[in-house]
C-alpha cells in the first residue's frame, strides 16, 4: 500500500535536491563563462567576437520576415530566399571562438 505522508516526503526531498543541483549547475556556468570571457590573455578577443556574432544573429533576425502566402516556408526555412540571403552575414568557416 502506497503511504501518502512518506511519497510526498520523497518527492518534497527529491524536488529539493534537483533545485540545489540546478544552482550549482547554473553558478558554475556562470563562473565559467565570467572566467572565459574575463581572461587576462584571450578576453578582450572572445569578447569582442561574442558581439561581433551577436550583432550578426541580431541582423538576420530583423531581416527575416514571415512568409504568409506559403506556409510552408517559416522564416528558419534554408530555401526561402530572404533567409539565404540573410545568412551571407556569417562565415562559411561558421563558429570558432578564439582560444
Amino acid at each position: 500500500m502506497i503511504n501518502p505522508h512518506e511519497t510526498l516526503k520523497s518527492v518534497s526531498a527529491q524536488t529539493r535536491h534537483a533545485r540545489k543541483s540546478g544552482a550549482r549547475l547554473l553558478f558554475s556556468g556562470v563562473g565559467f563563462s565570467l572566467a572565459y570571457f574575463l581572461d587576462p590573455d584571450q578576453g578582450r578577443a572572445r569578447r569582442q567576437q561574442a558581439m561581433d556574432y551577436l550583432s550578426r544573429a541580431r541582423q538576420v533576425m530583423a531581416s527575416a520576415k514571415w512568409v504568409d502566402e506559403n506556409a510552408a516556408l517559416t522564416k528558419f526555412d534554408a530555401s526561402a530566399p530572404h533567409v539565404a540571403a540573410a545568412r551571407t552575414d556569417f562565415p562559411s568557416d561558421g563558429l570558432r571562438m578564439a582560444r
